[in-house]
């Protein structure tokens, strides 16, 4: 019986042994690493966020563009905050920045940031999203 050009039983099931770990450790680094997408879906969130906070037109009150004192800013710091805790996913977080004063967290040293900037008749607004 002639045995060249076969393969044996057992060089094959290592070959897939091999394959397999492979595979499973590529799917465990590509899970571990992310896929680095959380850096344009912050930036996503926080232009769409400031945009809306910056409105100066309409009946919207609770948006920051209509704010000319820091007494405005500081009775209606509340209502802003639940406007852009409403806006935002629950593990999103913010931190906006206008010339009377911030509302939000400030974000973690070594977080990802999602910045935008809105100039409006009063000043400008900064607005930070990162994740929890």
């Amino acid at each position: 019986m002639n045995n060249r050009g076969r393969l044996s039983i057992p060089m094959l099931e290592v070959g897939i042994g091999i394959l397999l770990i492979f595979s499973i450790l590529t799917l465990i680094t590509i899970n571990f690493l992310g896929t680095g997408t959380e850096g344009p879906q912050l930036e996503i969130y926080a232009d769409d966020t400031a945009t809306v906070i910056a409105a100066t037109g309409g009946e919207n009150t609770t948006a920051i563009g209509h704010i000319d004192s820091q007494d405005t800013f500081e009775q209606q710091r509340e209502d802003i905050d639940k406007r852009i805790s409403s806006m935002l996913p629950e593990q999103v977080k913010y931190y906006v920045k206008t010339p009377y004063g911030t509302v939000g967290d400030i974000p973690p040293p070594r977080a990802d940031v999602g910045t935008a900037t809105q100039v409006t008749p009063h000043g400008e607004i900064e607005v930070n999203i990162y994740y929890v």
